[in-house]
Parts: C-alpha cells; structure tokens; sequence
C-alpha cells in the first residue's frame, strides 16, 4: 500500500457545522473524500485534512522563488506556478522536493493515492531518480502512461547521509491526468481555486529491482512507513510576482531515470512486503 488516504468525513461534518474550517477547504476535503470512498472504513483511526502555512524558500543556485510545505518532519515540498496561475488554471509547475531519513519519498498530486498522479523519488549513487506511477488498487502503483514529464533542473544527495536529498524540477502535464488504455481515469487540480490537496508518503525500507539494472520505472518499493494528506493554500503575491519565463528557462530538458533501456512496465510486487 502507498498512500493510505486519511480523512474522516465524520470529523469534517463536525468542523463544518462549528464553523471551524474554511468553506473552500470544507468544499476540496468533501470532493477528495467521494474519490476516495473506500479508504473511509477506518473512521475512528483517521485525522483530518491538515492544513500548513506555505514556507518561502528561495534556491541559492537557481534563485527559483518557492511557495513550500513541510508537512513532515522529513519531507518538504514546494511549488512555483505561472504567474496567471490563479486566474488560468496551470497545467505545469517547478517543483522542489526534500526529503532526508527517507529511503524514498512521494507525492500525490491529487492528495490521495488511488486515480491521481503519484511522484516517486529516491536516491541512487549521486543522482535522484523519479518516476511517475498509477495506482486503482491499494498494491504497488504501476508506471504512469499518460503525458506527464519531469525534467531535472538540479538534484543533490547528501554524501554522509544517502537518505537525505532534494530535487528541483520542471513538471510537464502534471496537474491533469489520464491514464492511457483505462477508462475513467481522467482527473485534474485546479490552480484557480487558490488551494491545493496534496498527499505525501515515505518509506524506510530499501527499493529494490526485479534484474540488475537499476531503472526508475522498474524500481520495487515496500509499503510505506509514514503518509499524509495536507492543504496547501496559494499564494496570489508570490506567485503573481515570480519570474517564471526565467526560471523555466532553466530546464534542460534532462530526464534522469537510470539504466532503463527499453523500459519494462512493473506491475509485480516486491516480494517479502505488503
């Protein structure tokens, strides 16, 4: 399992009727929970939506202005949008990730794990590698077949503590999604609404790979140790005032996902891990 989606309906009907959350949040929280019926068995067990103040965070290399997220501990996640992001909805944005004590980490774009986009990433040697994966089931996600791209603009793995490392990039068709060859799997954020639902995971476990070869699209992970779902409010001043056609002018168009070759689709599960 890689998300395990932790909101409870019950709890949001209570803030709701003491006033207690925002309208919009109330309205995104009752729109995920629909996509996510079935994770809503474990009433009693499950917290509410949380929801963070965004963090400014300015890259010292690039100068890229982030608004970012640290719903974790161990991980940090931060966006920089278009600057008509909030009035056109984006269909790309620059993104950071960090995470440390973290064999691998990830993103949900879409705040669950089950018909949204799912970022994985980890470190291998030097480089960070990422991959992009599905998931209609609580198993392992499959690779994802739709449009998305990410290219790397940086990446650093830290060389006294391999599971710490942070990646910023560019991410291409990443805020709507359709998996290829399935029927209804068509979804989408919307960056007008101001707000965002976003999930994140990490696991503690070693990755592993079905041959030698170590390719981020093949790449086996055991169910994750830590998850979450948080609120992330935009911006409308740092987004407005950002230099996106400069910052986006940093993408070489550098794909980084190891030694792949002619890329298998993984759908086994590593074997020894739920």
């Amino acid at each position: 399992m890689w998300f395990v989606d932790n909101v409870s309906m019950r709890i949001v009907d209570a803030f709701r009727v003491l006033n207690l959350l925002p309208t919009k949040l109330v309205s995104l929280t009752m729109r995920f929970l629909k996509a996510s019926f079935f994770a809503l068995v474990a009433l009693l067990s499950t917290p509410i939506l949380s929801q963070f103040e965004h963090i400014p965070l300015t890259d010292p290399t690039t100068g890229i202005v982030f608004q970012s997220w640290k719903p974790s501990e161990h991980v940090t996640f931060g966006l920089a949008l278009p600057r008509d992001a909030l009035s056109v909805d984006a269909g790309e944005f620059i993104g950071y990730l960090s995470c440390t004590s973290s064999k691998w980490c990830g993103i949900s774009l879409g705040g669950g794990m089950l018909s949204s986009l799912l970022l994985l990433a980890y470190p291998s040697g030097s480089q960070v590698l990422t991959s992009f994966r599905w998931a209609t089931d609580y198993t392992l996600p499959v690779v994802y077949t739709g449009d998305a791209k990410l290219t790397q603009i940086s990446s650093k793995v830290n060389s006294t503590a391999e599971d710490d490392y942070e990646i910023i990039f560019r991410c291409k068709n990443c805020l709507k999604w359709v998996q290829k060859g399935e029927e209804g799997t068509a979804g989408a954020v919307s960056t007008r609404e101001g707000f965002l639902v976003l999930g994140w995971v990490r696991g503690l476990q070693e990755v592993g790979y079905e041959g030698e070869r170590k390719c981020a699209d093949e790449v086996l992970v055991g169910q994750h140790e830590k998850q979450g779902i948080f609120g992330a409010e935009l911006d409308g001043g740092v987004v407005k005032e950002g230099k996106w056609e400069e910052w986006v002018g940093l993408d070489e168009g550098r794909e980084v996902k190891g030694d792949c070759g002619e890329i298998k689709i993984c759908r086994k599960r590593y074997e020894g891990r739920d």
